[in-house]
């Protein structure tokens, strides 16, 4: 669903969607020794009937002609349909806030510039497969996109905290 005024948008979208073998990938024990202190995780690609549950919710203010503000968030919850278990590697629930100033009057070699700041956060993952050794983490980015004309630029910086899944 959308919803426009002069200077707010607004989106919203849920789904449930039964999947017949979905397929995904799920983390095994067992490691690829590419030298003798470097290794890899091997990857085991399984399916199962599963259920995907989900929403997503954005909104857009013009506060002045030349400031917008903005928010969204979205989430996800996948689950085995024949055990109940939750599907491995589901992204955890994350939402962002940003800002944008807009220079209308660059002149013509800048006619769009702009220059922005976000900061995402997602929460932490609390519906771990029981059958594999996740990660929860929790993530704050801070983004600085930057663009006249034609050029572009940007700046990003991630900052996470994670703990193994207790056993």
């Amino acid at each position: 669903m959308r919803w426009r005024s002069p200077h707010v948008r607004a989106e919203l979208a849920a789904y449930r969607n039964a999947i017949g073998r979905f397929i995904y990938i799920t983390p095994t024990d067992s490691f690829f020794h590419v030298t003798p202190a470097d290794s890899l995780r091997v990857y085991r690609y399984q399916q199962a009937n599963a259920r995907l549950v989900g929403g997503e919710a954005a909104v857009e203010v013009e506060v002045a002609s030349l400031l917008r503000l903005h928010a969204r968030a979205d989430a996800v919850r996948g689950t085995n349909r024949a055990t109940g278990d939750p599907l491995p590697l589901v992204p955890a629930a994350r939402a962002a806030l940003g800002a944008e100033l807009h220079h209308d009057r660059a002149g013509r070699w800048a006619d769009r510039a702009y220059a922005g700041a976000e900061v995402e956060v997602a929460t932490r993952q609390t519906r771990l497969n029981p059958s594999t050794s996740q990660r929860a983490v929790t993530r704050c980015s801070i983004s600085l996109p930057a663009s006249c004309g034609r050029c572009s630029a940007g700046l990003a910086t991630s900052i996470s905290q994670s703990a193994t899944r207790p056993t």
